[in-house]
């Protein structure tokens, strides 16, 4: 029968195709083909990788090919390793590839591994498993070496294309020519005759790139960076401080600098299969690691024991150097290792040569302080909040110059440190503190009660609310307006001025509503 013919016509051409993909010869080539190419796309966006080959014997193979250029990559042991063959199998295959055969136990550990980002496992062949219904956002990259067709190669090809932090676009490296397949695949699935000229496109991407790097490169002109691919480490904290120093809006020009570094990551991501395209890589990857630092949020929220390695690091992974960047460090300075902001790390800071990237850090520093410092005492997240914005607003308006700058936020960072103290010398807890500085803020209050009454205030506050305040109870009115006049009735008991009892009741409330998880522990 024709349909028989066909298929065994068909069957055939496999076996032949088959026979050519698994010559030693060509693995060989394959193997140093993926090995290198897998270990340079890992330097500039870190994730997991895919093999797709025509048979369990050409993955078995294929891996004997790769550990034996990586041999570290190797691991008997299944929790371990950098590479693993995922396939079926039984007790009557050849021996070399039991070794790849697990039980459902084990596969599903392996699943585990290749899904969580941070294990060490970042490289998996496969010839039929996997392809379909299996997803790992952080799949980057998958090598097709194997002949696939319609919805299969769409959902193949999908794998990679998973949204993932940092992660752009996804890449197929094609091995075996899937173009045309790849090609009818697309209008099949789209219904519409599917148009556009893929060349075409990726010349579009190329000219995409290039225009973005032109701006980047434009933020940076007049400044030296061309031993970035030895140096990079040395020359973030520089490149960043020129940025800043150069900028007519600092604010501003951070954020278009950063909008065109992550445009030209897209654009590569799209076209750095060209040879062009490629010589870019590592200025495009300086550029990227400017863009995470420049991203980077210092956060003070850490317990006790973590901050004894910073106040959470300005860190992130280049392409170009192998270990992680800490713009403090880079910048020539030890780390403050004490809750407080050290005041002799803030006097490294002042004497920092870079004053534009100085005054950066700073700010930094503070808004991460006063977000995990203060987060319970509304009175001072508000007050450090606006003070540190309205210090910002003014350098970034040209009315302070950098060495002002720098002072006034030196200025503000010691009135937090006091501020943290005061709980301390008042002798009240950090909730007690909290009502206090809501009732310290009327200032004819401080004046005509003083410090002992103020405190006497705030304990009786926290003591009745704790006992009072129920889940839910700020939106529950009757509950919420008993609460009001009980502190109403405290604030009269102690004389608070009468004038300023309401906006002082209010405060009081409002901040209770902010810690009201805390009262009810």
């Amino acid at each position: 029968m024709k349909d028989m013919d066909d298929n065994e016509k068909a069957q055939a051409e496999w076996i032949t195709v088959e026979k050519l993909a698994g010559l030693p010869e060509r693995l060989e080539l394959l193997a140093a083909d993926i090995v290198a190419h897998f270990e340079k796309r890992l330097k500039s966006l870190d994730g997991k990788g895919m093999i797709v080959c025509m048979s369990r014997k050409i993955a078995v193979d294929l891996y004997d090919q790769i550990v034996k250029i990586r041999p570290e990559w190797h691991s008997d042991d299944p929790k371990k390793g950098f590479i693993k063959v995922i396939m079926t199998g039984s007790a009557a295959d050849p021996a070399n590839f039991q070794p790849h055969i697990y039980n459902d136990a084990v596969k599903t550990e392996i699943e585990n591994r290749m899904k969580d980002p941070n294990d060490p496992m970042k490289l998996v062949i496969v010839c039929d498993m996997w392809l379909t219904g299996f997803d790992v956002p952080s799949l980057h990259t998958m090598y097709m070496d194997k002949p696939i067709r319609a919805h299969n190669l769409i959902q193949a090809i999908s794998r990679v294309n998973r949204v993932f932090t940092g992660k752009t676009a996804g890449l197929v490296v094609d091995y075996i020519g899937m173009a045309r397949a790849l090609e009818q695949a697309v209008r099949d699935y789209t219904q519409g005759g599917g148009r556009g000229d893929v060349a075409a496109d990726i010349k579009r991407a190329y000219e995409l790139l290039q225009s973005y790097m032109d701006v980047c490169r434009a933020f940076l002109k007049g400044f030296d960076y061309s031993h970035f691919e030895t140096e990079a480490y040395d020359l973030v904290p520089l490149a960043w401080d020129y940025i800043l120093a150069h900028a007519s809006n600092r604010e501003t020009a951070q954020k278009d600098f950063c909008d065109n570094v992550l445009a030209a990551q897209k654009a590569y991501g799209l076209c750095q299969s060209l040879p062009e395209a490629a010589k870019l890589t590592d200025e495009l990857a300086f550029f990227g690691l400017i863009r995470s630092a420049m991203n980077k949020k210092i956060n003070t929220a850490h317990k006790l024991k973590d901050w004894k390695s910073i106040l959470d690091t300005l860190v992130s992974q280049a392409v170009i150097t192998a270990k992680p960047i800490d713009i403090f460090e880079a910048a020539g300075m030890d780390k403050p290792n004490l809750s407080l902001v050290d005041e002799q790390f803030l006097d490294k800071i002042k004497q920092m040569p870079q004053k534009n990237l100085a005054a950066e850090l700073l700010k930094r520093l503070l808004e991460g302080k006063i977000k995990s410092q203060f987060k319970l005492n509304l009175p001072q997240l508000r007050k450090f909040s606006e003070k540190l914005k309205e210090t910002v607003n003014k350098y970034n308006n040209g009315s302070l110059q950098t060495s002002q700058v720098i002072e006034e936020l030196l200025t503000l960072a010691k009135e937090m440190n006091a501020a943290v103290k005061q709980g301390e010398n008042l002798g009240l807890s950090e909730k007690e503190l909290a009502f206090y500085n809501a009732l310290e803020e009327n200032e004819s209050a401080v004046r005509e009660l003083g410090d002992d009454v103020l405190k006497q205030i705030a304990q009786e506050l926290t003591n009745y609310l704790r006992k009072s305040v129920k889940v839910d109870w700020s939106k529950r009115e009757s509950v919420k307006a008993q609460i009001m006049l009980h502190v109403k009735r405290i604030l009269r008991k102690y004389n608070y001025p009468p004038d300023q009892r309401q906006a002082a009741t209010e405060r009081v409330l409002e901040q209770a509503e902010l810690i009201s998880d805390e009262l009810v522990k």
